[in-house]
């Protein structure tokens, strides 16, 4: 795993401990405090085992884009609330999760911006705290503080009865899916 190129260390491996390995000492070479980051890691990685979707798959949804999304999702039925969630209690969809974009992210504006950037924008979520968008600034969370509340914007269907709509509307809108 190069320290080089971003994307290659997945939060959901088959070898999980040398992702922590790699990824702490990813965190030391670039000067990003690893204080309990192992353990945080760990954590993050069992609440995103589950995760069954590739990038690709997934909406991507735009913080412009509340506005209308709630109006789209309303019309199907679906309310969508402005809510504060903490990371540690939602579940990923995607199972792509790069920790090495989120490290470098630190480590390149520092930890207060990234906590800043985290509490700026909202993490789309459905009523079982899955997250629709939002995987990387979720693992910022849990990287920096799973504690602290986030903002969100919860649908009030699960994840099996409004993920369609999700990706009907980002499409929608021409929003390419991430890689």
């Amino acid at each position: 795993m190069s320290s080089e190129s971003p994307g290659l260390i997945e939060l959901v491996t088959d070898d999980a401990a040398s992702m922590v390995e790699s990824s702490v000492q990813l965190a030391e070479s670039l000067g990003v405090p690893t204080t309990g980051m192992a353990a945080r890691l760990w954590r993050a990685r069992s609440h995103a085992a589950h995760g069954s979707f590739l990038r690709a798959e997934m909406p991507v949804i735009e913080e412009s884009d509340i506005p209308n999304l709630k109006s789209f999702m309303l019309s199907d039925g679906v309310l969508l609330e402005e809510d504060t969630v903490r990371p540690k209690d939602l579940v990923p969809l995607q199972k792509q999760i790069y920790v090495d974009k989120v490290i470098r992210a630190i480590a390149s504006h520092g930890v207060n911006a990234e906590r800043a950037f985290v509490s700026s924008k909202h993490i789309v979520t459905t009523s079982d705290r899955h997250i629709v968008d939002g995987h990387h600034r979720w693992l910022t969370g849990m990287l920096l503080d799973p504690d602290k509340p986030t903002p969100a914007v919860c649908a009030t269907g699960t994840a099996s009865e409004v993920l369609s709509d999700f990706i009907a509307f980002s499409d929608a809108e021409g929003h390419e899916r991430n890689e």
